[in-house]
């Protein structure tokens, strides 16, 4: 029984070590990534506490009897501050509940599905990095040019609606698109020896990833907007929006650029399905902006300075 006891308060002590060093070191990373891929017990000790450790030997012997490779990877992963791929981990959470309800096994075999359909996809991406690589200057020239031509058409939606500190709903992610083609253009500079292939596919990769959200933002924007009863303020924002936009981000010289620049970097196959539904979102939500109209039934007898119900916020990247 005393053993017992003094196992357990060990194995309470060590955590309390592990927790106070983490606090006190948080100040130290600037990013919550910077302190996922740090390992969990690294404080100076024996390592993982007895107890743990044979919580743990339970824990596979548990993994080994049944579908649960993915689990133990991700797990053990996490123990050695290693965390697998977050867009394999992000595709496991989004697994549609039914599936969810079948059990251990068909949710390992979903998994599976995963992971060999993004072996494909590294692999694609691995090739398009590598063609890149072999023609840094051109490739550099091009992100640094979409990156300054966004930065301006966002700035200047800003000069001409003064009370536009941010974007207006769904354009928002916007503005991580510059930073996005800059990050492909630095991992390309002409100073290296070599290109770093593995960090040129990590910019490209966040390059799709901040795409795929921006086109997201546009439609649940669009469906927002429907769903608003806008007062006569309101309405009138949303157009005076729609307009500024017309000229801007949705102007042709900028979509049709857009366009281009993620040719280079998408690969074309994939790019033509992508910048058609971005140029319809884009388009879209923007027209019905600008064509907004108050409900009938909402009126609202003075006008105000403070801006929209309907609101938009400063973004910030994943």
């Amino acid at each position: 029984m005393f053993a017992q006891m003094t196992s357990a308060a060990a194995t309470s002590n060590a955590i309390k070590q592990q927790t106070a060093l983490e606090i006190g070191n948080i100040s130290e990373f600037g990013s919550p990534e910077e302190m996922m891929v740090q390992p969990l017990w690294t404080f100076d000790g024996p390592g993982m506490p007895r107890e743990i450790t044979r919580a743990h030997s339970v824990l596979r012997t548990l993994w080994a009897n049944g579908p649960y490779e993915y689990w133990q990877n991700w797990y053990e992963s996490q123990l050695r501050g290693e965390p697998l791929d977050w867009g394999l981990q992000k595709e496991v959470a989004l697994i549609a509940p039914e599936v969810w309800e079948e059990g251990a096994k068909a949710v390992a075999e979903k998994i599976r599905e995963i992971e060999d359909g993004m072996s494909l996809e590294q692999e694609a991406l691995a090739n398009h990095a590598s063609a890149i690589a072999r023609e840094p200057e051109l490739y550099r020239d091009v992100a640094v040019s979409m990156s300054m031509q966004v930065e301006t058409a966002i700035s200047t939606f800003k000069d001409i609606e003064p009370r536009a500190n941010c974007l207006p709903p769904g354009f928002e992610v916007f503005e991580l698109v510059p930073s996005a083609f800059s990050g492909i253009a630095d991992a390309l500079q002409p100073e290296a020896d070599a290109i770093e292939i593995e960090r040129l596919k990590v910019e490209i990769s966040r390059l799709h990833s901040v795409i795929r959200r921006l086109q997201g933002e546009l439609r649940t924007a669009r469906e927002a907007l429907r769903d608003a009863r806008l007062d006569r303020v309101e309405a009138e924002q949303m157009r005076t929006w729609g307009e500024r936009l017309n000229t801007t981000l949705n102007n042709v010289m900028l979509i049709g650029a857009l366009g281009g620049g993620l040719a280079f970097f998408f690969g074309t196959e994939k790019q033509e399905l992508r910048y058609k539904e971005l140029k319809e979102a884009v388009d879209q939500l923007t027209n019905d902006m600008a064509n907004a109209a108050p409900a009938p039934e909402v009126n609202r007898p003075e006008e105000s300075d403070d801006g929209p119900k309907f609101q938009s916020a400063p973004v910030q990247d994943d």
